[in-house]
């Protein structure tokens, strides 16, 4: 030393915010003799990072454990919901088909979804075992940065023992032990911010510790709660088992009624080819007719006057021995026994629909086969009973059509006068 330096106090030294680049004395034996050395401190600021990283994965694999059980949650939830569906939609047949493919839809997508959680809940798993052997090698590195620490404690053992040697050498070499008192000083310094640093580095691995043993409770109270939503999910899938069994069966009868359907269509079909030839015939009747009406108008005009004294006299001994399809009383003449009838209900028939009250006040109970209709919005629903199975009616609807505004009878004129139109030369006429 020149002794021109300028003196600087510890305090007045810069602060250091970490532990990489910093160094301090030490001793260590070479070929047996104790030798100073300058010690890294760059070991105790990766075990300190270590374990700040180990905690915030260890948070980070939570947070992903907790969406994944809420994701299985509502999965869950719609196919619940999905079930709930398919089982209220097998009410009605027509709309049946629809729905199942719906459903299929939804269950797949469901499905996907499940496996989709259950993949993510395998790999929070692995990420949970990788944030453990983190934590074990954060312990580890602590360990080792306590192993350091010891190490560095003997070396500043040894340093103070170079000390008290220099100190005994003070009287020959004052300026020399000025200078190894600075050094002494600056040494003692960086060991107490070291031991502050350890400190602080022990109460943040507690306090990664404890938040560890936390998120390790909320773990596995998560997968006690997937375990239980996976057998409430096991739950809905055996009953969405047997709702599709149901529906198997439900599809079978269906489809024998199609057969059925296919069968009338054809022989509809044929009838229809049959009425569309007397149709021709028909018309080629009435061109006939109309030629020969010509020839019968006159003839007929002769004879009106003799009809309409016949008519007058026939119509009295005609009126009591026509029935009217209206009269409901029995003991009426014009009344009309076992009539065909398809009886209105006041309400959608239900599986309780097991009889009506006819026209003539007896109770008569549905048979297999038998129909019945329902007045809705102006027009009339048609339901047909298929089963009766254990008291139980399964009614379907089978057709609909709009309500005539009244009864209506097809009669011949049995008179002439003004108010009939005749057919002359091709043209309607009131001659």
């Amino acid at each position: 030393m020149t002794g021109q330096e300028q003196r600087i106090k510890i305090s007045e030294l810069p602060s250091s915010v970490s532990f990489r680049g910093l160094w301090t004395l030490g001793y260590q034996n070479m070929d047996g003799k104790k030798t100073s050395v300058k010690v890294s401190l760059d070991e105790i600021q990766t075990a300190y990072e270590n374990v700040v990283s180990a905690a915030t994965a260890a948070r980070e694999a939570t947070g992903t454990a907790l969406s994944a059980a809420s994701r299985a949650n509502a999965a869950a939830g719609e196919a619940e919901k999905i079930n709930i569906t398919v089982s209220a939609s097998e009410a009605k047949r027509a709309e049946a088909e629809n729905a199942r493919k719906e459903a299929e839809q939804e269950r797949t997508r469901i499905e996907a979804l499940r496996q989709e959680s259950e993949e993510l809940r395998e790999a929070n798993e692995t990420e949970r075992s990788n944030s453990e052997a983190s934590r074990k090698e954060a312990e580890n590195n602590r360990t080792l940065s306590e192993g350091v620490r010891v190490g560095e404690e003997a070396k500043r053992a040894s340093a103070e023992l170079l000390r008290n040697q220099a100190e005994q050498e003070r009287a020959a070499e004052e300026t020399k032990r000025t200078d190894n008192e600075q050094g002494r000083v600056s040494a003692e310094s960086l060991r107490h911010q070291s031991e502050t640093k350890r400190q602080e580095a022990e109460t943040l691995r507690d306090q990664a510790e404890l938040e560890r043993i936390s998120e390790e409770a909320d773990r596995n109270a998560a997968e006690q709660e997937r375990i239980a939503k996976e057998t409430e999910r096991q739950k809905a899938e055996q009953e969405r088992v047997a709702a599709e069994n149901e529906r198997r069966k439900k599809e079978g009868e269906r489809i024998v009624e199609e057969q059925l359907r296919k069968t009338s269509e054809s022989t509809r079909q044929a009838n229809e080819t049959t009425r569309q030839a007397q149709e021709e015939q028909r018309e080629q009747k009435i061109t006939q007719a109309v030629l020969n009406a010509e020839q019968a108008a006159d003839e007929a005009y002769t004879a009106a006057g003799r009809a309409n004294a016949a008519a007058t006299g026939a119509e009295g001994l005609v009126k009591g021995f026509q029935s009217d399809w209206s009269v409901a009383d029995p003991t009426n003449p014009d009344y009309i026994r076992n009539k065909p009838e398809i009886p209105t209900l006041d309400a959608t028939p239900m599986e309780t629909t097991l009889q009506y009250t006819n026209v003539d006040g007896t109770t008569i109970n549905f048979r297999i086969g038998d129909e019945a209709r329902v007045l809705e919005d102006g027009e009339y629903v048609f339901y047909r009973l298929y089963d009766l199975a254990d008291g139980v009616a399964s009614w379907q609807q089978s057709g609909s059509g709009t309500a005539l505004p009244g009864n209506v009878y097809l009669t011949g004129a049995s008179y002439y006068n003004e108010s009939v139109r005749t057919i002359k030369q091709g043209y309607l006429s009131n001659e």
